[in-house]
């Protein structure tokens, strides 16, 4: 029996040891003290930014810090570390003051930067140019070629353009007029050409339309296409050039179609004369100028017997004018000389 409880004394003994230590051991963890540091702003290594530019008249907190951490690598500075005040340059443009809050976990101290700040310039918007509004005539209703009597463009310039920018054309009145589409120009330069028709060719209605442009998300510019129920006066004129001489147009092999400029001289050469009304003429080239104009051209072939190129051209007035040709009588046969070989043979000038 002696020998039973002396047995159970010693592992009694040797449990309650082994205890102690184990509950000794949890003590001296517990005990470690932290090995967390803060960096201390004054030993920044880069101190001198150099220089940047912003949106504002001078630089925010976080455009500062984010210089100091692009110059000082893994730096990991943020706003909320550090309080931000002029230096002792006294010019937040030129430099900058930061003292450590007291509620960082990272830092400690204070430090003075230099840098060189300045205003970035921005790009101005882009800015649609007035754009007058457009009087035109009804015209001759009963007309076949409506689609080219009726016609109008006018362009519209884009000031600071931007390339690529989605461009919407709308008309406030469709019964009236109708913007078909629209196109550059000048490629680049924000110049861009509209172009007008009626609804009904054939029938076309007088009225008032608002046109809207909108130029992106940028601008937007209205103007008015005003259609009167005048009707347009119609002219007759010399077509027929073969029976006049020095009315060829030669192009010397250096292009294949002649430029508007070219027939529109010959016309103007062969009609001196132009009947307005009973009492009153005037040359072709008082009434009309070149811009007032567009020439379509309907035929361009090579006649064997006169073993030369016939050009059959329409002239054709825009709709903001008051006069208009008469279109079966007013189809000018043009002789052209040594047209470039290969050339189109017939389009809209």
């Amino acid at each position: 029996m002696k020998k039973i409880l002396g047995l159970l004394a010693t592992v009694s003994l040797v449990t309650t040891t082994s205890a102690g230590v184990i509950s000794c051991g949890d003590s001296k963890e517990k005990d470690t003290p932290s090995t967390n540091t803060k960096k201390n702003l004054s030993e920044l290594s880069v101190k001198q930014l150099g220089e940047w530019k912003g949106v504002g008249d001078s630089p925010t907190n976080d455009e500062i810090v984010k210089q100091i951490n692009e110059k000082n690598k893994d730096y990991n500075l943020t706003s909320s570390d550090v309080d931000i005040t002029t230096s002792s340059l006294n010019d937040l443009k030129k430099g900058a003051k930061l003292t450590a809050k007291s509620t960082s976990t990272k830092f400690t101290g204070s430090v003075e930067v230099t840098y060189t700040y300045s205003k970035s310039e921005s790009a101005p918007a882009p800015e649609i140019q007035d754009i007058a509004d457009i009087n035109g005539y009804v015209g001759e209703n009963s007309s076949t070629v409506q689609l080219f009597n009726l016609q109008y463009k006018t362009t519209v310039t884009v000031k600071n353009f931007k390339k690529d920018t989605k461009i919407s054309t709308t008309s406030s009145n469709e019964e009236v007029i109708l913007v078909d589409s629209y196109r550059y120009t000048d490629n680049g330069t924000g110049v861009f050409e509209l172009n007008f028709y009626p609804k009904d060719w054939r029938n076309p209605k007088s009225g008032t339309s608002k046109i809207t442009f909108k130029y992106g998300n940028y601008s937007s510019k209205e103007f008015n296409v005003n259609i009167s129920d005048k009707k347009r006066t119609e002219l007759s004129i010399k077509s027929d050039f073969m029976d006049y001489d020095g009315t060829d147009i030669d192009l010397n092999n250096t292009d294949s179609m002649p430029s508007k400029e070219q027939i529109y001289k010959t016309i103007a050469t062969v009609n001196q004369s132009v009947k307005i009304s009973e009492n009153e003429t005037k040359k072709f080239d008082e009434i009309f100028k070149i811009d007032d104009l567009d020439f379509y051209i309907k035929s361009y072939n090579y006649d064997d017997e006169e073993e030369k190129f016939i050009m059959n051209v329409l002239p054709l007035t825009k709709l903001n004018n008051q006069y208009t040709f008469k279109y079966f009588e007013n189809s000018a046969m043009l002789r052209i000389l040594n047209p470039k070989k290969n050339g189109r043979k017939c389009f809209n000038l």
